[in-house]
């Protein structure tokens, strides 16, 4: 991030703004459309160091247990994440797959995930804008996923699914208004539920 003092920029209100300290009063001359121009300040300049390291193991329970009657596939994915930003902190996120088929012809998947999105530069230190600002005190946007899944070979080309999931957000970064500018802030929980079914035809090899 960085600016430049001779970058200016273009407010259209009617109020006296503050800006790094120094208050700027109201356009007085209406008549040429009540726009002025307004030093954009520079963000600050800012760095960040970031480690992550990531992990997955792939099991074959149907191999691994013996299993012969009851199960064509059944197979375990175990994975995880750990990201450690300098400045917003650390997060672990795990994520489980497991996939069941009795047959050749039927199958169930379930998955579960988290995640995690840390604020930007401009979400964290912008100050340079008139009416948006950033806030150095955000907390990262963390996200659960779940899903099952239940599928079928109608036959030899036409498959069938059909797919509940659970999507969870909380520490959603949204501008809010404090009075005097839009300003980046941690709001509330996003919660979103449904199905989905597909039918999927092989039509041929072209």
């Amino acid at each position: 991030l960085g600016g430049a003092a001779e970058v200016v920029g273009i407010d259209t209100s009617d109020r006296a703004i503050e800006m790094d300290g120094i208050w700027y009063p109201p356009y007085p001359y209406q008549y040429l459309g009540g726009i002025r121009l307004l030093p954009v300040l520079p963000n600050k300049n800012a760095d960040r160091d970031i480690f992550a390291l990531y992990v997955q193991g792939f099991f074959d329970l149907k191999q691994l247990l013996s299993l012969e009657k009851g199960v064509t596939d059944l197979s375990l994915t175990i994975g995880g994440r750990y990201d450690n930003y300098d400045d917003v902190g650390s997060s672990t996120n795990p994520r489980f797959g497991v996939v069941y088929a009795p047959t050749e012809k039927f199958w169930f998947k379930a998955l579960y995930g988290e995640a995690f999105r840390a604020p930007s530069f401009q979400e964290l230190y912008m100050q340079g804008n008139t009416f948006n600002k950033g806030n150095p005190d955000l907390k990262p946007e963390r996200i659960t996923t779940m899903e099952f899944l239940a599928g079928c070979y109608l036959t030899r080309t036409v498959t069938a699914s059909l797919t509940y999931f659970n999507i969870s957000s909380k520490d959603l970064i949204q501008y809010r208004n404090d009075g005097e500018a839009n300003v980046t802030t941690n709001l509330g929980e996003m919660v979103s539920t449904g199905a989905e079914f597909e039918l999927k035809a092989t039509l041929g090899k072209s």
